[in-house]
């Protein structure tokens, strides 16, 4: 139900033609020759893998996904999109990729897109629990950002400069916004905020009051 063919020299047909129709975990990472991945609907001796791990390959373009998939792990590639997702995904790593914007993730809950080129926050759905956006181009977050499921949040090393929520929901236990720009801070916590770590260290143009009112939060 394994099959690990990663440090390789795979090309993409090395591997597409396997006969294993019970196959539920496919790791081809590291294959420099591997550009592109294209699990065609017509297959059907893919529906059965569950998880999919192509990273540190050469990867441009994905065609397409197996149907069933849950996990896919594409960092350190090529990528500047991704194809329509199965509605079965629920973690995604797209990190270290050429990303400059990411389509609304509808069935995703945990997503990794650090270390990309993106300027805007990706749109989220309620699904989603856990997100990393670090170390990306974003300058602003506004109030649609924080989806109302969301326990997790890395927005670090952006050029943000401004920060506005009117609502973080009470799921959100940790929010990291290390090493940006702010200059503007405002958002609200309830009183039955679950946040136990609030991380905004490197931040030399958070205005002094901006700090106090961090304090005063329920953190």
């Amino acid at each position: 139900k394994w099959l690990l063919m990663s440090n390789n020299d795979l090309s993409l047909d090395s591997f597409m033609n396997i006969q294993n129709h019970s196959l539920k975990v496919l790791n081809v990472s590291e294959n420099p020759r591997l550009t592109q991945i294209n699990f065609s609907p017509q297959m059907n001796m893919w529906s059965s893998l569950l998880s999919l791990n192509i990273s540190s390959c050469c990867v441009d373009t994905i065609y397409n996904l197996p149907i069933n998939l849950t996990t896919l792990v594409c960092s350190k590639n090529k990528l500047k999109s991704l194809p329509r997702l199965p509605e079965s995904l629920r973690f995604v790593d797209c990190s270290f990729n050429e990303f400059e914007r990411i389509d609304p993730l509808m069935f995703v809950i945990d997503l990794d897109a650090s270390h990309n080129k993106l300027t805007v926050c990706p749109q989220l759905t309620d699904r989603i629990e856990k997100i990393n956006l670090s170390h990306n181009n974003i300058r602003f977050i506004n109030s649609h950002f924080i989806a109302r499921q969301i326990k997790d949040v890395d927005i670090s090393f952006n050029p943000i400069v401004k920060f506005y929520l009117q609502t973080i929901y009470n799921t959100l236990e940790t929010l990291l916004v290390s090493d940006v720009q702010l200059n503007i801070l405002n958002f609200y916590c309830g009183e039955d905020s679950r946040i136990d770590v609030l991380q905004l260290l490197i931040n030399r143009n958070l205005a002094r009051n901006d700090a106090e009112y961090c304090k005063k939060m329920n953190i």
